[in-house]
């Protein structure tokens, strides 16, 4: 368009130069008059969009919701360079080799803890065997051991950080058997290399869910964390009966 319109000038131009009048004052009527039409039919398309503006809006809606709804039942194609997380399958023996490894830590922690946290000291290793060994969340794995209660008035997540605290000394003396790393560190932070990831309140026992630091372990928890607050920040207060 600008390329005509400099076509158009530079004939103009060439015209009044060499004084060719005639052709000259041809040009420009019909410039005027090309003008005038131009502006006549937009002026027309413009009053017939404006008296049918509603007609023309139902009829894009109604386009778009057409495609839309197609394209939702069309399969989605995975986009290129983003990863796939599938379940990833552990091997059990490594599974229950680790268990039992974290089992003899937590007992001899428990054996110094176990008046504060009012816990007793479980008599052997089996004695804290859960029933389910362990649970695979998120790709995480969680180690499920019980422990029995001194009293039936416990504070778990009194506990939690207890356990954690006592954990985390030895980490940093080098007195846990079986991990040489003391801390792993995601996303900007440092975690132990062992987590106390829950307490539950079971009656008789406590149970005790431990992991082993690892980034779908953390990310597995920052996920918890995150909707826990989420959870948190949506419950109204109810009215106090009085």
């Amino acid at each position: 368009m600008i390329k005509l319109f400099s076509n158009v000038a530079s004939s103009l131009e060439s015209d009044y130069l060499e004084k060719h009048w005639v052709k000259l004052i041809l040009k420009i009527l019909g410039l005027i008059i090309i003008t005038v039409c131009m502006g006549l039919l937009l002026g027309k398309l413009a009053f017939l969009i404006l008296d049918n503006i509603e007609g023309i809006v139902v009829t894009i809606g109604a386009i778009a919701c057409f495609f839309m709804i197609l394209f939702s039942f069309l399969p989605q194609r995975p986009i290129e360079g983003e990863p796939h997380i599938g379940t990833i399958e552990y091997d059990p023996i490594t599974l229950e080799s680790t268990y039992k490894m974290i089992r003899k830590n937590l007992c001899s922690v428990i054996g110094d803890i176990a008046d504060i946290a009012r816990l007793r000291q479980p008599a052997s290793l089996s004695q804290m065997d859960c029933p389910n060994h362990y649970d695979v969340v998120a790709n995480a794995v969680l180690y499920h051991f019980l422990v029995l209660k001194q009293s039936n008035e416990i504070d778990v997540f009194s506990i939690i950080g207890i356990l954690q605290n006592a954990i985390e000394q030895r980490l940093n003396n080098n007195e846990v058997e079986g991990i040489t790393q003391t801390a792993f560190f995601y996303n900007g932070q440092v975690y132990p290399s062992i987590m106390v990831d829950n307490v539950q309140d079971l009656g008789t026992y406590v149970q005790i869910d431990v992991a082993i630091a690892s980034e779908y372990y953390c990310k597995y928890r920052e996920r918890r964390i995150y909707n826990n607050m989420n959870q948190t920040s949506i419950i109204k207060p109810k009215d106090k009966e009085f």
